[in-house]
């Protein structure tokens, strides 16, 4: 009799360990069904990261607009709007040899209007908390040096930090750019989002201006050329009628977006002084392109005025 119980017991045991496995190697057949095909013909479930967001997405790009402009309900107004009685000019013009003359606007400070009208510091650098306000003065700098070194005149519209110094905001900007009568203007800026891994420059254009279509696409591609492996060109230019200072000024302009201040490795690469030098060159290469581009451009529709006379 025992030994029939002990018999029994014994079954009773294996057939539970038959159930156990059986019900383990149907588990792991469902999750291998719900897996992806690798090249070791193993299955897994493999999680894909999302694509970063391009510049379209980041400045809500509607849906049925060209892929590379961003248009708003924006009004087009006739003249700056003025914080105050200030003066028109500020800044210094630093004469060159040729007969144009740029307008560089380092990015930020200055009035923004409400209760936090001083608050205008631009994006801040993940990497050493530099504001951009500070930075964008810099590059500028280097960029006035550069352009006056290759015989340029340069209207640098503002050369502190100072916000007492500078309490202009971009109306009272463009208006100086165009009493000053510059041929181009250039806004230095960089960008920021939510996500770090989000990388790249790109150059912004007043939408539908060919010609500073023309100027942000030549210095896009030698900008390019300089931080080649390091900063890559996130897309081609962006046309945008958003933007209050390109809106107002009377020639072609555009923002040069030079890298995310939010991802580090890009933020500490522009923060580099040597860096900020090589970023000066690509962006006059860019303008010299422009230049000869519009000389050829003016030399051909002289010709056929001259042909039609």
């Amino acid at each position: 009799m025992m030994k029939r119980s002990i018999q029994t017991g014994i079954l009773l045991g294996f057939l539970v360990i038959l159930c156990i496995c059986g019900f383990w190697g149907s588990s792991v057949r469902a999750k291998a069904n719900q897996g992806v095909e690798t090249g070791n013909n193993h299955n897994m479930v493999v999680e894909e990261e999302p694509d970063p967001p391009t510049v379209e997405e980041m400045h809500l790009q509607p849906e049925d607009a060209d892929p590379v402009v961003i248009l708003t309900d924006s009004v087009i107004p006739d003249k700056p709007v003025y914080v105050g009685d200030v003066p028109l000019v500020m800044g210094e013009v630093f004469a060159g040899e040729r007969p144009y003359l740029i307008g560089i606007d380092p990015g930020h400070l200055g009035y923004t209007g409400g209760e936090k009208k001083y608050f205008n510091t631009g994006a801040v650098s993940v990497y050493s908390e530099t504001v951009e306000y500070e930075w964008a003065l810099e590059v500028a700098r280097c960029l006035k040096d550069e352009l006056v070194g290759r015989g340029y005149d340069v209207y640098l519209v503002r050369d502190t930090n100072n916000q007492e110094e500078f309490p202009y905001d971009y109306g009272h900007r463009s208006a100086a750019i165009n009493e000053v009568g510059c041929d181009i203007m250039l806004g230095i800026h960089w960008d920021s989002y939510d996500d770090p891994k989000v990388t790249g420059y790109h150059v912004i254009y007043q939408y539908k201006n060919d010609d500073s279509y023309e100027l942000a696409e030549r210095v896009s591609e030698n900008y390019g050329k300089v931080v080649k492996g390091t900063i890559k060109r996130r897309s081609e230019p962006i046309g945008r009628d958003d933007l209050w200072e390109l809106n107002a000024v009377t020639m072609p302009g555009i923002f040069v977006e030079c890298g995310f201040a939010s991802n580090l490795t890009e933020a500490k690469w522009l923060e580099d002084a040597d860096n900020q030098k090589l970023m000066a060159y690509g962006i006059a290469d860019g303008i010299d392109s422009y230049f000869e581009y519009l000389e050829e451009k003016q030399g051909k529709e002289t010709k056929t005025e001259t042909k039609n006379d």
